[in-house]
């Protein structure tokens, strides 16, 4: 009876191992990927597929248009909490923006000041690495898994023909949602 109980263990500790440590490959692999794309955005100058773009509403008033961005994060594997937080963070530049006609933004925004004081100066720094600086990718240095939630730390880098060049911590925290790890929140 006690080597069934043992053998048991030993199976349980091996599964339960395993499902940790493909876990762990999964949420690191999600990071990785979700920096090579934001590298390749970056790169390609179409910030509206890492940002929202400004936008003509019914009114003839200025928005904010989420449409390629969100479908982005979703496509990263980033959760719907994660997206709702996102698109939140532009409230005030949305507020303000909703007394500028569409055709008189730029005469009415001549100047990054201008942006930065109806607070939609989100172009102005890229926002999951908080620098301006191009980059490469992420390098993961260490995870964590607990059953539903993962933390991957990792640090942002430029790779150059002559040297790497660290820069950025980023904290990613991720959430299982269902059998899916999705993004939940990035820190810098």
């Amino acid at each position: 009876m006690r080597r069934l109980l043992i053998i048991g263990i030993l199976i349980f500790t091996t599964m339960y191992g395993k499902a940790s440590q493909q876990d762990e490959t999964v949420c690191r692999q999600i990071v990785v990927d979700f920096y090579k794309w934001y590298s390749q955005k970056l790169s390609s100058n179409n910030a509206s597929e890492f940002q929202p773009k400004f936008a003509q509403d019914e009114n003839g008033y200025t928005t904010l248009d989420f449409t390629a961005y969100v479908k982005n994060l979703k496509r990263m594997k980033c959760s719907d909490s994660f997206i709702n937080r996102e698109i939140e963070s532009y409230t005030l530049c949305i507020e303000n923006l909703k007394k500028i006609k569409y055709r008189e933004i730029e005469d009415k925004l001549p100047d990054l000041s201008d942006y930065e004081n109806i607070k939609c100066d989100f172009f102005n720094i890229h926002r999951w690495t908080m620098s301006m600086e191009n980059f490469s990718g992420v390098e993961i240095k260490k995870t964590t898994v607990q059953k539903d939630k993962s933390v991957v730390y990792g640090i942002i880098y430029e790779d150059t023909p002559d040297k790497k060049y660290y820069y950025g911590n980023v904290v990613v925290t991720l959430l299982k949602i269902g059998n899916i790890w999705m993004i939940d929140d990035i820190k810098i």
